[in-house]
């Protein structure tokens, strides 16, 4: 009897590991393509004073995949993006932009926008989406969200880092 509860710990533990190291995995992988992105977004000079926020976002887009993009990639994007989702916190990202604290990130998501949070801020806002990966975990789709418009951007992983291999107007005001 004792053996076998130590066999069904030692199961247990080695479960839970594996699934830790597939979710810190895949949270790496989310902060490496907001990183990339964010670093070709910042070249622009109009972006310096912008903060950059998570929020669950489908760009504004239906379920239809209008984009012809890979079936599965935007599948992934979608389901990332389901509004059960929450924020993810963007600490790839500090020293590099500004961002919205932790806290007041939440306070957005909790409010459906957060524009009244912000409202007297100087800095314009950006909605950075969750990231859908292709199967293989060599392409990403991601939604960039300004108060004037939205673009989904596809990435693919070259080397060690993300390049945008393509971007979708997806609205514009």
């Amino acid at each position: 009897m004792k053996k076998n509860s130590v066999k069904l710990l030692i199961y247990i533990v080695v479960v839970c590991l594996v699934a830790y190291l597939a979710i810190n995995n895949s949270a790496h992988d989310e902060q490496d393509v907001f990183l990339s992105l964010v670093q070709t977004i910042k070249k622009n000079e109009s972006s310096k004073q912008a903060a950059f926020y998570s929020y669950p976002t489908h760009c504004m887009q239906n379920v239809e995949n209008i984009y012809e993009l890979e079936t599965g990639l935007w599948n992934s994007f979608l389901k990332a993006n389901d509004y059960n989702k929450g924020p993810v916190q963007l600490f790839s990202l500090n020293g590099l932009a500004n961002t919205v604290k932790w806290e007041d990130n939440l306070q957005i998501y909790d409010t459906e926008g957060g524009s009244k949070l912000f409202r007297s801020s100087n800095k314009d806002l950006i909605k950075l989406s969750r990231v859908g990966f292709n199967s293989s975990k060599e392409q990403a789709l991601v939604c960039l969200e300004s108060s004037w418009r939205g673009i989904l951007f596809h990435l693919r992983k070259q080397d060690d880092s993300w390049v945008i291999v393509d971007e979708f107007q997806a609205w514009i005001s």
